[in-house]
């Protein structure tokens, strides 16, 4: 018997081991296939997961629900889906004074977008600015009739070699900025794009852009005046129901409370802007000729003044890095001696011009937890053309249209994840207020770096990459085309005096630009799956 149950249980355990082995090998077998079909080494994760998952729910007893990778990619995209904006249009009117080298500008936007699900939403800005620049001019070469430079009656140089004289002027300036934007958001349930049309009509249609131009915090004092007959209206309200006993309905209080905050802001900005440019203008006969290039890198705390809702703001701090170059050329006509035609002086304005930006934006929760953080880098070409009649006693002005494409990449990272929580607290330092009521004002800045450190700066630069490094693995990337074109109208009285002398006078400009959607694709890092178009944001 002893003997019998020994060799039983010796073929048992034989069996069982051969039965244990045989797992084994399956479930190698199952890595490496998972592991093979990988297209990239980041997914492979996710693959064998989902291999394992389904290795272990063909065992008796066993029965767990399995999601392929797949449904990790629809489920991170797909929000994303008619989310995009399909047309953007940005107004801007200003007017300035320069005295000597002190220059200041005051001036209001607005912006409008329209979203492919249906939303838009308006950004009303007043902004002013302060700078200080100078201007140095070249004394012109060739001589007049006199011996002073110019052209004789013949149309040639005073000495007869027909040289046309040249102006050259240089400039530099430096200018700091602020603005206050308050943003109003339309969800499709709110009427959208007409709700919105209607109401940036109403904020700022016809004059009332310019009378808001022309009085310093009348944009501040138009939402105060809107909240305070709001709070007025609801007092008026609740006495009458409190009076007359009557009981208000449920659809006159919605329909009040839609009207209420269709009308007042949803969050509000606030931008702090360092702007520095230089440029060169050469002048010679019938061709008028120049260079330019600026740059400006500037900050913006967002906070949410709606809380609740579809029509929720949200609480973020901007970082921007910009800059445009341009050239300018502006042409005459000759004119015919046998019909006795003078030249025209240079009118027909030509400017090509390209430029890039950069930024971030960190995304906080009514706690003020970071919660995403989004790079965006945008690449653009312009080409300006117009009309610039010549300066009449120091009058001059322009009216020119514009045309010309933009790129935009935008990489979204999730901070709720813990790996690229810890990359983003490696590399920027957060603080600010949080307000009982969920307004958030925060900052996020890069962390500082000792420059005279080689060491603060080789670590500052390794938390930088590895921060851009999650992006290319975790991050959502979607890009983006744009069309772009619009007009833009200039006038301006100065003089000039003297070298290194500033201009003296007034200017003023009004200019509109629409970009349009061409086409957008998204793609998550996390599975490496190619690129797919997003859902309704085709131009």
């Amino acid at each position: 018997m002893t003997h019998g149950t020994s060799r039983q249980r010796r073929v048992g355990d034989r069996g069982a081991a051969s039965i244990e082995q045989a797992g084994i090998t399956f479930l190698v077998a199952v890595l490496l296939g998972a592991a093979v079909a990988s297209p990239a080494t980041n997914i492979i994760g996710p693959n064998v997961a989902y291999a394992l998952c389904r290795a272990f729910a063909a065992l008796p007893g066993a029965g767990p629900d399995c999601a392929p990778p797949e449904a990790a990619t629809e489920d991170r995209t797909k929000d994303y889906d008619n989310k995009c904006t399909v047309r953007q249009v940005n107004r801007g009117n200003s007017y300035g004074a320069n005295v000597k080298v002190v220059t200041a500008e005051k001036g209001t936007s607005d912006q409008i977008k329209d979203n492919a699900d249906g939303s838009s939403s308006v950004t009303l800005t007043e902004k002013g600015e302060a700078g200080v620049g100078l201007k140095a001019k070249k004394p012109k070469s060739g001589k007049d009739d006199d011996g002073k430079g110019g052209k004789s009656g013949d149309g040639t140089d005073g000495d007869g070699q027909g040289q046309d004289a040249v102006d050259v002027k240089g400039k530099a300036e430096v200018t700091v900025g602020t603005s206050l934007k308050y943003t109003y958001n339309f969800p499709e349930e709110y009427g959208g794009s007409e709700e919105a049309h209607a109401f940036l009509d109403d904020r700022r249609g016809g004059l009332k852009q310019y009378v808001q131009t022309a009085v310093p915090g009348a944009q501040t004092l138009d939402e105060g005046a809107t909240r305070l007959k709001d709070g007025v209206g609801d007092l008026w309200n609740w006495g009458y129901h409190t009076v007359t006993g009557k009981e208000e309905s449920a659809e006159s209080r919605a329909a009040r409370d839609r009207a209420k905050r269709m009308g007042q802001a949803d969050s509000v900005s606030a931008d702090l802007s360092l702007q520095g440019s230089a440029g060169l203008d050469i002048t010679s006969g019938l061709i008028e000729g120049g260079a330019e290039i600026s740059a400006s890198v500037d900050g913006t705390v967002t906070a949410a003044l709606t809380t609740d809702g579809p029509d929720k703001g949200s609480n973020s701090f901007t970082g921007t890095a910009k800059w445009d170059g341009k050239l300018d050329f502006t042409l005459g006509m000759p004119g015919d001696s046998q019909r006795q035609l003078a030249d025209l002086p240079p009118f027909l304005n030509l400017s090509p011009g390209m430029g890039g930006t950069g930024s971030y934006t960190v995304d906080f929760d009514e706690h003020g937890n970071p919660i995403s953080i989004t790079f965006t880098t945008e690449s653009r070409e312009s080409l300006k053309g117009g009309l610039t009649p010549p300066a009449v006693k120091g009058v001059s002005g322009k009216a020119r249209a514009q045309t010309g494409t933009a790129t935009e990449e935008k990489r979204i990272l999730d901070l709720t994840d813990p790996a690229n929580r810890a990359a983003y607290d490696a590399f920027f330092i957060t603080g600010g207020v949080t307000l009982p009521n969920g307004t958030v004002a925060k900052v996020a800045m890069p962390r500082p770096y000792n420059a005279n450190s080689p060491e603060s700066t080789q670590q500052w630069l390794t938390d930088a990459l590895g921060l851009w490094g999650r992006t290319n693995e975790d991050a959502i990337i979607i890009n983006s085309t744009y069309d772009i074109y619009g007009t833009d109208l200039s006038a301006q009285v100065k003089s000039e005096d003297g070298f290194a002398v500033g201009p003296v006078g007034v200017s003023w400009s009004d200019t509109e630009t629409v970009r349009t959607l061409t086409g957008a694709t998204i793609q998550d890092m996390r599975t490496g799956e190619p690129a797919r178009a997003l859902a309704n944001c085709e131009g």
